[in-house]
């Protein structure tokens, strides 16, 4: 299945037939010095022990991941703060606080977070979240929270709430609304309209909260951005889901939150759809572009994530992960997987980074430690600035702190460097190193744009033979259980689109 595939995605990512030369591919490339970047969702983070918490960070971070978005919504083992509308828990805010200065303090940061202060799941209590309270007082007609002002002002006083009126317990008593130092951008909510396209009634809803959180709350007196959220929840192929006309013409959404999940399939890889889908030069592109100067959106694949194929079995993972991301690292947006969690991965898009033996993780990983440095299209630089290393002080430099401290009788004081991270220069698209060839594993090659050569390798851990069995046999073959973490604040295991 290698050459198909390969041919596949250099097909799409060139626009050129399979045979383009090296040429037309780097006809593509992105010259403008903006960085990229990749990051991550994961929901329950807020509800674990300060040392898993911590320990997940860490592992992150190194990772090279720049942002995680968070959730503020309930699930089956945890309340949401506003557990009667009108109510809020504050020990449940302090909690989540306590996250973000996590991240904050471990990352140097380097590190951001977008928050989602609500999920549209929530409202019927689907996706494996819990029916909160606007779900009950809606009772099913879960459409009139767009469209009724009672619903609308109730939300307000939500975002109020956990914006303006609650002082951090980590950050000076400080609102959120002015925590640009590790709040990237905040979401309307989570999917607005999930599963409904065309919207059919409330759109109004989108700008006016949008409006609310830029003005009202004061976002953009922050530079703290206003994120569509994935609009009518996953992206089809052809659709436009998430980026309606409304969504264009509201001057107060400045990033627009794009969900998808694509499959690998016999006529393309997994990240086939998203090298269509920001082809430099077509509508979408265009319009994010914006015909003045402050018109346009950024836009950011803020959930994708693996969709499992029983032809081609959970063996495939690892392959199909690094092709997503490697494609939007190719065409410059940035993008946040879907989604990472403490329990086993199955057949499901969760990865696990505590236990990267038995889990995508180290694929994962690989993509994010590219985007640390991919260039972008499009300008960040408002709400994220451009990464960089952070050096300790050479064996001489101490000497010299050392001897200087003796001199002067006050303390050696060590200075750390901080060094901007390069960019890169793509001249040819990367070989997918989990690629495995059914007919033979270990003795082919790959030539790749360019004359380049790399071998195809071999899932680590699969035994010979199985490559080639029934998709089902090899996945019995990779089915590890993964030991249960120790009272780690148990956590709901959501579906595809988190």
């Amino acid at each position: 299945m290698l050459l198909p595939s390969f041919l596949t995605l250099l097909l799409s990512l060139t626009t050129y037939s399979p045979l383009a030369s090296a040429s037309a591919s780097s006809s593509l490339r992105i010259t403008s010095s903006n960085h990229s970047f990749g990051g991550v969702n994961y929901p329950q983070l807020q509800f674990f022990t300060p040392s898993h918490r911590d320990a997940t960070i860490r592992e992150i971070i190194k990772s090279g991941a720049r942002v995680i978005r968070l959730f503020i919504r309930p699930d089956a083992q945890h309340p949401d703060p506003e557990g009667e509308l009108g109510g809020f828990d504050k020990s449940l805010l302090d909690q989540f606080d306590d996250t973000l200065a996590a991240i904050h303090h471990l990352s140097k940061g380097q590190m951001k977070v977008i928050i989602a202060p609500h999920d549209a799941h929530a409202l019927r209590g689907t996706n494996d979240v819990a029916c909160d309270a606007y779900c009950q007082k809606l009772d099913g007609a879960f459409l009139d929270f767009y469209s009724n002002e009672e619903y609308r002002d109730m939300y307000k006083t939500r975002l109020s709430v956990f914006f303006t009126h609650y002082p951090s317990k980590n950050f000076d008593g400080r609102p959120w609304s002015t925590l640009s130092e590790v709040i990237l951008g905040v979401d309307l909510q989570n999917q607005p309209f999930s599963g409904i396209s065309p919207i059919p009634s409330g759109e109004s809803w989108l700008c006016d909260i949008a409006s609310y959180l830029k003005y009202s709350i004061n976002l953009d007196a922050s530079n703290i951005a206003v994120i569509s959220g994935g609009v009518s929840g996953a992206q089809s192929i052809s659709g436009s889901e998430n980026f309606p006309d409304s969504v264009f013409d509201c001057g107060a959404i400045d990033v627009i939150g794009i969900h998808g999940y694509f499959d690998k399939r016999t006529d393309r890889t997994a990240g086939t759809a998203w090298a269509d889908l920001f082809l430099p030069g077509n509508t979408l592109m265009g319009r994010a572009e914006g015909r003045k100067k402050g018109e346009g959106k950024l836009l950011l694949v803020e959930e994708w994530g693996y969709v499992h194929s029983e032809v081609f079995g959970l063996f495939y993972k690892r392959e199909a992960v690094w092709d997503g991301g490697n494609v939007l690292n190719y065409r410059g947006i940035p993008w946040l997987y879907s989604h990472l969690t403490p329990l086993s991965e199955s057949k499901s898009s969760r990865i696990n980074p505590l236990h990267p033996t038995y889990t995508t993780w180290p694929a994962l990983a690989s993509i994010l430690r590219h985007a640390f440095t991919t260039r972008s299209p499009f300008s960040w630089s408002k709400y994220l600035p451009a990464p960089y290393h952070i050096l300790a002080p050479s064996a001489d430099e101490n000497t010299e702190a050392y001897l200087r401290s003796m001199l002067t009788g006050s303390p050696a004081t060590k200075e750390w460097k901080l060094n901007p991270a390069g960019l890169s220069n793509v001249t040819s698209i990367p070989l997918n190193p989990y690629i495995i060839e059914q007919s033979d594993c270990t003795k082919k090659k790959a030539t790749g744009p360019g004359g380049a050569r790399g071998k195809v390798g071999r899932v680590a851990g699969v035994p010979r033979g199985f490559e080639r069995g029934p998709a089902r046999v090899r996945d019995e073959a990779l089915r590890v259980v993964i030991p249960e973490e120790e009272e780690e604040g148990p956590a709901a295991t959501a579906t595809a689109a988190a």
